[in-house]
C-alpha cells in the first residue's frame, strides 16, 4: 500500500497490475481505470527531469499508449514513478513466443503480422530522438489485433536542451556485442544498438521463439552463456562454426524465405563486426509487409482463452451447459410461456391475433399501478396497438447478444501489396529460396 501525489491528487495504490519488474512495479489507478502509477524500485536523480521533457516530446503513431503522462511524488514532495496509459487485455510478447502457453489462435501469419508491428513503431521513436536501448519482449505488449505496444519507455535514451538522458538497463541477451561488457550507465547508446534488438526480437517471432545464439552444446562442450555467443558472434546458422550446430527445436534457417535469411545474415554475421550493415528498420519493414499477407486478428474468445479468461455461462439444474445468448434465449422463452403460452395448455382458443393478446395482457397487467388513459386521446397522444406490441426488428438484430455481431474494427490494415514491385513479390508467394 503506497500513496503517491498525482497533479492535485492524492492516491492510494493497493493493486499491483504485474509482479514486482527490474525497474518497478505498476498499479492501478484508483481513479482512472484506462491508466497506471509506476512506483521505481530506485529511483535515479534524474527522473523528474526525464519524465517531464518526454512529456514534452511524444511521438506521433497509435504504438505509444504507454508514455508518460505526469510524475508521481512520495509525500516528501521526491519524485517516485510516473503515471502512464495502460495497455488493457494485452500480453506480454515473451508470452506468446511460449510454445507450452501459446493458443492454437496463434499461428505463423499472426506473428508474422506482430513482428510487422513492432518493426512499425520504431521509426517514429527514433525521428523523435529517442534510442528505445532495452527492447526485448518483457518490455513489449500484444494486443489481439497484432498490435505491438512498448512499455518502460522511462528508459529511453534522448538528448534535451544539451542534456544526454542516459539508458541505463538492458538485457544481455538482447544487446548487442560492444554494449555486452560496457557500463550502460555511462555508454552513450546508437541507432544500431536498436537495429540489432530489434533484429534478435524478430528472430524469435519467425522462428518459433528461438534466439538467435541458441544451438546445440556438443556433448562434453563446456557450455558457452548467452552473452558471450553474442561477443564471440557464434551465430549457428551462418555456417562457420561447424561445432555448434543449430537448436533442432526451430525451424530450419533455409526454410524461411530468403529475403528473411538475408536481412539476418546481415545483422548477425556481417553487422556483427561493421554495425553500419545491419539492416535499417524500415528494410525490416518492407519484407515483413510482403510476408503478412494478410490482416490477421484473432477472436475476443480466442484472446480471452490467451487471457486465462473463462468465458460467463448459465446452467440450469441436469440441463448442459450454455453460453450467455442461450441464457437469454432460454429466459425470454419462459417470460413468453408465463404470458401467452396458458392457453396452449388449456385448450382454449388462440385464434385471435397474438398482437391483441399481447396488448391486452399489458393492458390488463398495468391496470393497478397506472392511472386510467384519457377517454379522448387525439393527435400525437394516440399510439397503436402494433407501435406498443410488436418489437422492432432491427433493435433485435442489434442485440448485444446476437452471434452475428461483427467483430470490432482492427487497428490497422496492412498497407496493400501492390505497392511493391511484383517480381520481388512472386518469389516470395512462390517460396522460391535462390
Amino acid at each position: 500500500m503506497i500513496y503517491v501525489t498525482v497533479g492535485n491528487h492524492r492516491l492510494l495504490l493497493t493493486k499491483p497490475l504485474a509482479p514486482p519488474g527490474a525497474q518497478g512495479t505498476a498499479y492501478e489507478h484508483p481513479l482512472a481505470p484506462h491508466r497506471c502509477v509506476k512506483v521505481e524500485h530506485r529511483p535515479p536523480v534524474d527522473l523528474k527531469d526525464r519524465i517531464e521533457e518526454m512529456m514534452k516530446r511524444r511521438p506521433d503513431g497509435q504504438y505509444f499508449q504507454a508514455w508518460p503522462l505526469a510524475v508521481a511524488y512520495d509525500a516528501g514532495g521526491q519524485a517516485v514513478g510516473y503515471e502512464m496509459g495502460r495497455v488493457v487485455d494485452g500480453l506480454e510478447m515473451e508470452q506468446i513466443l511460449n510454445p507450452a502457453f501459446r493458443h492454437s489462435a496463434i499461428d505463423e501469419q499472426f506473428l508474422y503480422h506482430v513482428a510487422l508491428n513492432f518493426a512499425r513503431a520504431l521509426p517514429s521513436l527514433h525521428a523523435s530522438g529517442y534510442i528505445e536501448a532495452d527492447i526485448r519482449p518483457q518490455n513489449l505488449m500484444v494486443v489481439r489485433q497484432g498490435l505491438v505496444l512498448p512499455i518502460d519507455l522511462n528508459s529511453c535514451q534522448f538528448t534535451a536542451a544539451g542534456r544526454l538522458f542516459p539508458a541505463c538497463y538492458g538485457d544481455g541477451d538482447y544487446l548487442a556485442p560492444r554494449l555486452q561488457q560496457a557500463d550502460l550507465s555511462q555508454t552513450e547508446r546508437r541507432v544500431a544498438d536498436d537495429l540489432w534488438s530489434a533484429a534478435t526480437v524478430i528472430h524469435k517471432l519467425v522462428r518459433g521463439g528461438e534466439h538467435p545464439f541458441n544451438y546445440q552444446c556438443p556433448p562434453g562442450a563446456p557450455f558457452v552463456p548467452m552473452t558471450e555467443r553474442i561477443v564471440r558472434g557464434l551465430w549457428p546458422d551462418s555456417g562457420k562454426y561447424p561445432d555448434v550446430p543449430p537448436a533442432t527445436q526451430a525451424p530450419p534457417f533455409a526454410s524461411m524465405p530468403m529475403a528473411l535469411q538475408e536481412m539476418f545474415f546481415r545483422c548477425f554475421d556481417l553487422g556483427h563486426g561493421d554495425e553500419s550493415l545491419r539492416p535499417k528498420i524500415d528494410e525490416w519493414v518492407a519484407v515483413l509487409e510482403l510476408l503478412a499477407r494478410r490482416r490477421a486478428t484473432i477472436s475476443q474468445r480466442n484472446w480471452d482463452a490467451c487471457l486465462g479468461r473463462k468465458r460467463s455461462t448459465f446452467r440450469l439444474p441436469g440441463v448442459p451447459r450454455i453460453g450467455r445468448v442461450g441464457a437469454v434465449a432460454t429466459i425470454a422463452a419462459v417470460g413468453l410461456l408465463a404470458l401467452g403460452g396458458v392457453s396452449l395448455l388449456t385448450n382454449e382458443d388462440t385464434s385471435q391475433p397474438p398482437v391483441e393478446n399481447s396488448a391486452q395482457s399489458d393492458a390488463s397487467s398495468e391496470t393497478v399501478n397506472q392511472p386510467a388513459p384519457p377517454e379522448t386521446p387525439t393527435g400525437d397522444a394516440m399510439t397503436s396497438p402494433e407501435q406498443v406490441s410488436t418489437p422492432s426488428s432491427d433493435a433485435t438484430s442489434e442485440s448485444p447478444n446476437s452471434l452475428t455481431a461483427a467483430e470490432p474494427t482492427t487497428l490497422f490494415e496492412s498497407p496493400p501489396i501492390s505497392s511493391h514491385t511484383p517480381d520481388l513479390w512472386r518469389s516470395f508467394s512462390s517460396g522460391d529460396k535462390r
